[in-house]
């Protein structure tokens, strides 16, 4: 008779443990299908923006307008003083409301108006904001998702970024399986977008742990990656966490310099939309 009870409670147990089994692995397999469905419906807004650029017309004489009569030189003086020493920081709304991302500065007013009065203003001041700003990017997904929402001309022509990336579970045999966008197949793909930006030029990384265990593998498979940047005049590491083996110690084969780097400054207030910026 116990042993019969024994059975049954088993089985019970058994059956309690497969229906949760399934209901994860059914909301991991949702999870996995909303992000692909997003890049997909994403690769369409793409594509027009490329249509708009390679259609675009060329801007027009502004011989009425005081500042377009000045030359060149002194009208690139006057971008300088407008956006001189400015911060673009880029993150995601929600973790899983993948349709757009938020940006932030401090001077939101100046980054728009003065381009949105004429083509030529456009074409002026946005080469030079991107050329001139930093953009601060928090997570590997937001870089994944920059092309959707940057024009290709303006993503090549970005010089200068920071990243600072949660690496905790990445490439970690212990860890459950990451879910997109934090798996490492959306890392992997961050950094082949990063390696790609013809324009950058200064390039400063860190990389946080939040003081988890991380094997001498996951460091070796990270830094793989960040070894994809080559040619930056101007590339800083930094790690939160001391690391356990030679993955990234300087050398020849590698192409930054691990420095310990300041704080991030705080981008939780409320942003307004990267497609703002095109």
């Amino acid at each position: 008779m116990l042993n019969l009870l024994s059975k049954l409670i088993d089985r019970g147990i058994a059956r309690k443990v497969n229906r949760k089994r399934l209901a994860r692995q059914q909301r991991e397999d949702n999870v996995r299908e909303e992000w692909a469905e997003a890049l997909v419906s994403l690769e369409t807004k793409r594509a027009g923006m490329q249509w708009i650029a390679d259609n675009q017309r060329s801007p027009n004489n502004q011989d009425a307008s005081a500042l377009f009569r000045l030359s060149p030189e002194l009208r690139i003086a006057i971008y300088g003083y407008l956006y001189a020493g400015l911060d673009v920081f880029i993150y995601e709304i929600t973790p899983y409301h993948l349709t757009d991302l938020v940006i932030r500065t401090d001077r939101r007013l100046r980054l728009f108006s003065f381009s949105e009065t004429c083509l030529l203003a456009y074409h002026e001041s946005q080469e030079y904001i991107y050329k001139h700003a930093v953009f601060c990017v928090e997570h590997a997904f937001c870089v994944r998702l920059l092309p959707f929402f940057v024009a290709p001309t303006w993503l090549h022509t970005i010089r200068h970024l920071r990243l600072q990336f949660l690496v905790e579970g990445l490439y970690s045999q212990a860890w459950p399986s990451l879910l997109p966008p934090h798996d490492e197949a959306t890392w992997e793909e961050a950094w082949d977008i990063v390696s790609n930006m013809k324009g950058l030029q200064l390039l400063v990384v860190k990389l946080r742990l939040r003081g988890r265990f991380i094997a001498e593998h996951a460091e070796q498979k990270l830094s793989e990656s960040l070894k994809k940047v080559r040619g930056v005049d101007y590339y800083k590491l930094s790690l939160d966490w001391i690391p356990s083996s030679e993955a990234f110690s300087e050398s020849d084969s590698t192409p930054w310099h691990l420095v310990k780097v300041p704080e991030f400054p705080d981008t939780s207030t409320a942003g307004f939309r990267c497609s703002d910026l095109l």
